[in-house]
C-alpha cells in the first residue's frame, strides 16, 4: 500500500528521530466492516504518529450516545498503520 498526501504542518524531534504531521483525511481499509462492495470497508483516518519505520493512524468511527438523537464520530486509539512501513518526506517549499 502506498499513501501519499500533502503534510502543511510537522512537528519534528530530531533527538529521537521521529515527527507528528498535521495533514488532512486519508483512507485506510478496515476489515472487520461487514460489507458488499469492497469500497465499503474504507474509513476515514489521520496519520498521528511516524519514524522512518513506523506510521500511526487514528480513525473516525461512529459512536452512538444515549438518548442522541443520530450519531457523533470518535477517534479511535493510534494503531500501527501497517507491520512494515517505510516512510518518505519531499520538501517541496520551506518557510
Amino acid at each position: 500500500m502506498v499513501l501519499e498526501y500533502p503534510v502543511t504542518v510537522m512537528n519534528a524531534r530530531h533527538k529521537h528521530d521521529t515527527w507528528q504531521i498535521d495533514t488532512g483525511l486519508i483512507l485506510v481499509p478496515d476489515f472487520s466492516i461487514e460489507h458488499k462492495l469492497e469500497v465499503e470497508v474504507f474509513r476515514r483516518a489521520y496519520i498521528v504518529y511516524n519514524k522512518w519505520d513506523y506510521a500511526e493512524h487514528v480513525m473516525e468511527l461512529p459512536d452512538i450516545l444515549e438518548n442522541a438523537a443520530f450519531p457523533i464520530v470518535q477517534l479511535t486509539d493510534p494503531k500501527p498503520l501497517a507491520p512494515k512501513v517505510r516512510n518518505q518526506l519531499f520538501v517541496v517549499k520551506t518557510i
